[in-house]
């Protein structure tokens, strides 16, 4: 099973950053689990970058998949306002039913300056796609 996801992504910093995903594409048989890291990476030196929010609305097939687990990382954990929190609804409903993931945070201090973590997401595959070659 091959799997793409969509983003609309924003981040706030001072020079230019990207969000990216790790790995950026993966395979899995069906009821098997897998993790997707969602980076900021900063595309000039760390030095002169700083970041005061991120927000992100990460789409998938929600007949495909299902989201197990949404665990912030340490960097944005620590941010002070969080507009869209991590959707901690029983079994992720809010999320599955949408098929999107859904989060914003922001500071006013500590501001990143290195590339950092946002999420780790754990999706598990519940139907099987299958790719034809022509």
């Amino acid at each position: 099973m091959l799997l793409i996801f969509s983003t609309c992504i924003s981040v706030l910093s001072q020079n230019q950053a990207t969000i990216v995903m790790q790995p950026a594409a993966t395979t899995v048989s069906l009821g098997q689990t897998f993790n997707i890291m969602v980076k900021v990476d900063f595309s000039t030196l760390p030095a002169t970058s700083i970041t005061d929010a991120v927000e992100i609305y990460l789409s998938f097939d929600k007949t495909k998949l299902k989201v197990t687990a949404i665990a912030e990382q340490p960097t944005v954990a620590a941010f002070t306002s969080k507009p869209i929190p991590v959707d901690n609804s029983s079994q992720y409903s809010a999320t599955n039913t949408a098929g999107q993931v859904s989060y914003a945070a922001a500071t006013t201090s500590s501001f990143p300056t290195a590339d950092f973590n946002v999420l780790q997401i754990t999706f598990e595959a519940i139907a099987v796609t299958v790719q034809r070659r022509h």
